[in-house]
């Protein structure tokens, strides 16, 4: 089931990229690759001597802009560079290109605090005074759900889970709370002010993700500290199955850590903090989600049960509620029509990617529409039609920002990516946050027909096992198990997979031919133009959707996000600073030509 979250903050972008496979693609034909690999990326000499066999003919790739843009654009913060698996090493650049990294959320201590005395970052899910004493029996839950309450940042709610109602009691004189989205394993609720509190903003709203978790399958007697196994009963069997589609401590533990991780890096969802509740939900997310349920139209009603029912869960159940930041509306439930927002959340989704890629070996493996949001730096902007400020850019033509949200199903390095060559201890593992996809096979069994989305869930199986998107796995499937790849390895083709289904979908609903459409704030003198590069956009998306196209991808070299923005930087589709984050800073900057 497609998941819809909203969720998250959108940051200034900041640089990533340190080294890429660099290949061409003429504006006629999709991209060849480059036989050679980019082993220096400091001297220019040295730099076109790598490019072995690259045919250059688009005159938008003059050596020059290829040389200046690769060899600063794909430097890390610090200088270090990072090797991806399977690529050759880069040496170190001597000169350090030094980048903005995404800002951090404001100290508590920076704004007042609201009436009840809670730090800022803490408003939502801060500890309440005075906890119900927990019953003895319950002490096996605690033990149970212990690596989630090692996550919480408040000392005191590491302790044990904190009753549902008695937190949701100290949010109701402060927020409305309302359901507005659901995925497979949670639910998601908005927090917004009742009335406005000095110092606060809607960006300082919050956005909570509600799993039920599975409780543990061995309980310790209250009377003895032996442990109790049971006959399992009917009355078990029918338990088993009513918690079948609640989430491990496990999951959401890597979840969590998948949040913290991916945080700083710009075009990802802020994390805030996380709380482990226990007992029926409290009355105000009750009745958030009979709203909710109400207004979705017959054969869209909530896959979840009716939590006001005592039947749905019981007074032990329990919870992880995830805090992040409101990053706007997921593209599930926003129809952008207009080209240039099509581009601009295309790049802003694929820049974020890419960044991940770099510094995290990440991989989304679910990216599908619901797992974008969009919104909008001028809060008078619509998002399905923003205004068009300015045509004369690369990039940043609307105001919409992109988040990427939802990492259930993702993979990322939670150790920093080094260039060391010191080779490390057979026994020192890295740790890697990801799950297990063959453990739910039915990811992979989706009818396309119904929705194109469930075809990239196979196409992605595929690709990591036998690097062929289009691979038949039943056919081959010895050949897979032999392949030695899993889902803990990082196979960055998967992103590309996830961002030609996201290219798709906006084609899918984009107005064409875009030269017709309204230009909004365009000055008169600057609409002909502007009718040209809507044009020249156009083109250049039907070549992104060739590039992209799971036919191609096993041929075509594109082995990484990486990878494709380094085309769009040799074709000039793209700036150095639109990948850095600078391009849309100077949104008040007027340029004296068009660039491109």
């Amino acid at each position: 089931m497609p998941r819809k979250q909203v969720y998250g903050k959108r940051a200034n972008a900041t640089p990533i990229f340190s080294s890429s496979t660099v290949f061409m693609s003429s504006p006629a034909k999709a991209a060849t690759v480059a036989k050679g690999k980019i082993e220096e990326v400091e001297e220019i000499e040295d730099l076109m001597n790598r490019l072995d066999g690259l045919e250059i003919e688009s005159s938008l790739t003059k050596a020059s802009v290829a040389k200046k843009t690769v060899r600063k654009a794909l430097k890390t913060r610090d200088g270090n560079v990072a090797v991806p698996q399977n690529r050759l090493p880069v040496e170190e650049p001597k000169k350090q290109l030094k980048l903005r990294s995404k800002p951090p959320e404001a100290k508590p201590n920076k704004k007042p605090t609201p009436p009840f005395n809670a730090p800022k970052d803490q408003i939502v899910l801060q500890q309440p005074s005075a906890l119900e004493a927990p019953r003895p029996e319950l002490n096996a839950y605690s033990t149970h759900v212990k690596p989630l309450l090692d996550l919480c940042s408040d000392p005191a709610a590491r302790k044990i889970p904190t009753p549902f109602k008695t937190w949701a009691a100290h949010l109701d004189p402060h927020f409305n709370i309302a359901k507005i989205a659901e995925a497979s394993y949670g639910e998601v609720y908005r927090l917004s002010l009742k009335e406005s509190i000095p110092g606060f903003t809607k960006a300082d709203e919050s956005v909570l993700k509600v799993i039920a978790l599975k409780p543990p399958s061995i309980m310790q007697s209250p009377h003895d500290t032996e442990v109790v196994c049971e006959r399992i009963s009917k009355k078990e069997k029918a338990k088993e199955e009513k918690i079948a589609w609640m989430s491990s401590v496990s999951s959401v533990v890597s979840e969590v850590k998948l949040l913290q991780r991916m945080t700083p890096v710009p075009g990802f969802t802020n994390f805030r903090e996380m709380r482990v509740l226990q007992g029926r939900p409290a009355p105000s997310f009750v009745a958030a989600w009979k709203a909710f349920n109400k207004s979705r139209a017959s054969g869209q009603k909530s896959i979840f049960p009716d939590p006001g029912k005592k039947g749905s869960y019981d007074d032990t159940q329990l919870w992880a509620v995830v805090e992040m930041q409101d990053a706007g509306t997921d593209l599930e439930n926003v129809m952008i029509e207009d080209i240039w927002s099509v581009w601009d959340v295309f790049w802003g989704v694929a820049l974020a990617v890419g960044k991940g890629e770099e510094g995290m070996r990440f991989e989304h493996r679910d990216l599908h529409l619901g797992n974008i949001c969009i919104r909008s730096r001028c809060p008078n902007d619509s998002l399905s039609s923003p205004s068009v400020r300015t045509t004369r850019r690369k990039l940043g033509f609307t105001g919409l920002e992109t988040t990427i949200i939802d990492y259930t199903l993702s993979r990322a390095d939670m150790d920093d990516v080094t260039t060391t060559n010191i080779p490390c201890p057979a026994s020192a593992e890295p740790e890697v946050a990801f799950l297990d996809l063959e453990l739910d096979p039915a990811i992979f069994e989706g009818d396309a027909a119904e929705e194109y989305q469930y075809e990239i869930y196979r196409y992605m199986r595929a690709s990591m096992y036998l690097l062929d998107p289009l691979a038949d796995l039943n056919s081959r499937w010895e050949e897979a198990q032999s392949s030695g790849h899993a889902w803990r390895g990082f196979h960055p083709q998967t992103n590309l997979l996830w961002l030609h289904f996201v290219l798709f979908k906006l084609l899918e609903n984009m107005m064409w031919p875009s030269c017709a459409l309204p230009l909004g704030q365009i000055p008169e003198g600057e609409r002909k133009g502007a009718k040209r590069k809507a044009l020249k956009l156009e083109k250049i998306l039907g070549q992104l959707q060739e590039l992209l196209q799971p036919e191609t991808l096993s041929s075509n070299g594109l082995g990484s996000v990486r990878d494709l923005v380094a085309v769009a930087l040799l074709e000039g589709w793209l700036d150095e600073e639109d990948v850095l984050g600078l391009g849309v800073e100077g949104e008040g900057k007027e340029e004296s030509a068009e660039r491109g």
